[in-house]
């Protein structure tokens, strides 16, 4: 769910995916205070929780067509504001999404 969470993070640049990232948190937080058994009880809850994520977004997504509405569009400071917190922490993600940064920055 972490690497959803990194994903979400990127995609959050743009357009506001705040109640997508609240959700996400909330559900790495709760991955982090179980104990789990062995890796098949892991791997089974980690199914289920993107089961549900998957679910979480297609019910927005739903909503939000049927008030005729949109992601609400990001202003160029506040995509700049957010891009610079992301760029400042690059360190801890992975090569990969260092390098996909470092494309949105160059475009």
């Amino acid at each position: 769910m972490k690497d959803e969470l990194v994903k979400y993070n990127l995609f959050n640049i743009f357009y506001d995916r705040e109640e997508v990232l609240n959700y996400l948190k909330d559900v790495c937080k709760e991955e982090a205070s179980m104990s789990f058994k062995d890796r098949n009880e892991e791997h089974e809850w980690r199914k289920k929780a993107k089961i549900r994520f998957y679910d979480f977004l297609h019910e927005q997504e739903l909503l939000r067509r049927r008030a005729h509405k949109n992601l609400r569009l990001r202003t160029y400071y506040e995509s700049y504001v957010i891009m610079n917190r992301l760029l400042n922490n690059s360190h801890s993600f992975s090569p990969i999404v260092q390098r996909r940064l470092d494309k949105i920055q160059k475009d």
